[in-house]
């Protein structure tokens, strides 16, 4: 399917490196992570060093969710929450709302600006993610 690389120097052109024609939007990293049937959600993030961090109840959207990964987290076994990147949570209010319409226990949780899921304390993450699937009800 591809892969996914990234660089640690500063002020590069392109963090992220994936390989000519990979279809990204057709991917989620992880994807069977939704299939697990259990309680526990699953939390959606960006990208495949936040899930490695959050291993094994995350996926990766390798960048923002498309129509296809709506359509995986929409059929998920159990309830999802997005953790976007501190920058785009309002972007992962609208996909919990979105899923919520759909039929899917769905929740978000808002990160601290410039603040990347691998960042914070992976407890805390999942007190935030319970609390805000308990929020929705």
């Amino acid at each position: 399917l591809g892969w996914v690389g990234r660089s640690w120097a500063p002020h590069v052109e392109r963090a992220y490196l994936y390989p000519r024609g990979m279809r990204r939007g057709e991917i989620l990293f992880n994807h069977a992570a939704l299939l697990r049937e259990t309680a526990e959600p699953v939390l959606v993030v960006e990208g495949v060093f936040d899930t490695l961090a959050l291993w094994p109840d995350s996926a990766a959207v390798l960048g923002k969710p498309t129509e296809w990964q709506v359509a995986a987290m929409v059929v998920a076994r159990r309830p999802v929450v997005a953790v976007l990147d501190g920058d785009a949570w309002r972007e992962g209010r609208t996909l919990a709302m979105r899923l919520r319409f759909e039929g899917q226990r769905a929740g978000y949780v808002r990160l601290p600006p410039k603040t990347d899921p691998d960042e914070v304390d992976p407890a805390w993450l999942a007190r935030a993610a319970r609390e805000s699937l308990e929020a929705a009800l």
